[in-house]
């Protein structure tokens, strides 16, 4: 098996999309899918970043050779935890570009263990559900179709939201819609959605 088979082999295990590795690492998602589709090699530092982000060993990712994982555990199971990113999301108008990405940890937080990220709720569209300030703790929806009628964390190439996702008349497109009734429903393309969380829950800033 080449490097590229056995990163692909690791990403799809994960269940982490190349646009949320690029974004993380601070690379382009299309240097990621090169990497995949074995076009190009990453660099002995990307390389390590790589390992480390997905928590397989450096040696097996590079060669095919010794331990895959870094840190197994009994299960099976080497997600280290929950990755609070410390930007917010906004629940209001105004845009978040996807370019402030700001910092992350990884964190446990008990109740949610199926679940991959966490991110701070800025704005008052989904108040009283919401609050600014909560910690919204979200799981990839990986499915081909929306569970419309759930609140979802919505990440375009300029925003990331925190909406409702009803149905449109327009087969290719979504309404987000907030809680709070003085904000407008808002009607996107379904091609400009990068990456969709389901929410799960939220916590209180203090809890983490």
């Amino acid at each position: 098996m080449n490097f590229d088979k056995r990163l692909q082999q690791i990403i799809r295990e994960c269940g982490v999309s190349q646009y949320r590795i690029a974004k993380d690492l601070g690379i382009s998602q299309s240097t990621i899918k090169n990497y995949q589709e074995g076009k190009t090699k990453p660099n002995a530092l990307i390389l390590e970043q790589l390992s480390d982000y997905i928590n397989v060993s450096y040696q097996w990712l590079l060669t095919g050779n010794g331990e895959k994982n870094k840190n197994s555990e009994a299960d099976g199971n080497f997600k280290s935890g929950i990755r609070y990113y410390t930007t917010e999301a906004v629940a209001g108008t105004d845009e978040f570009s996807s370019t402030n990405k700001g910092g992350f940890q990884d964190v446990n937080i008990p109740g949610f263990s199926d679940c991959d990220i966490a991110i701070n709720v800025w704005g008052n569209s989904m108040e009283p559900v919401l609050k600014s300030g909560n910690i919204i703790i979200c799981k990839e929806w990986r499915q081909d179709y929306i569970d419309f009628g759930n609140i979802y964390l919505i990440v375009t190439k300029d925003n990331r939201m925190i909406k409702y996702l009803r149905k449109s008349p327009n087969e290719n497109k979504v309404i987000c819609a907030s809680e709070n009734k003085s904000y407008d429903p808002l009607e996107i393309d379904k091609d400009e959605i990068l990456e969709l969380y389901i929410v799960k829950g939220y916590i209180s800033r203090l809890t983490v």
